[in-house]
């Protein structure tokens, strides 16, 4: 028997897939600036990281 998802279930899913790779991205970006950037630089990273925080915000609406 075959499965058919429909465009929301299969949506959905691409979503959820989507946000493990941005938290994932999130956290090596956080390693990465607490380990080996320069502290000027640690404010560009930071405002990376809290723009994928806002996706990831929104992605659990």
């Amino acid at each position: 028997m075959e499965t058919v998802m429909t465009d929301d279930q299969l949506r959905d899913l691409k979503v959820k897939g989507l946000a493990k790779k941005l938290f994932a991205l999130q956290c090596e970006l956080a390693d990465f600036q607490s380990e080996h950037c320069a502290y000027d630089q640690r404010d560009e990273i930071r405002s990376v990281i809290l723009a994928i925080d806002h996706l990831l915000m929104r992605f659990n609406e």
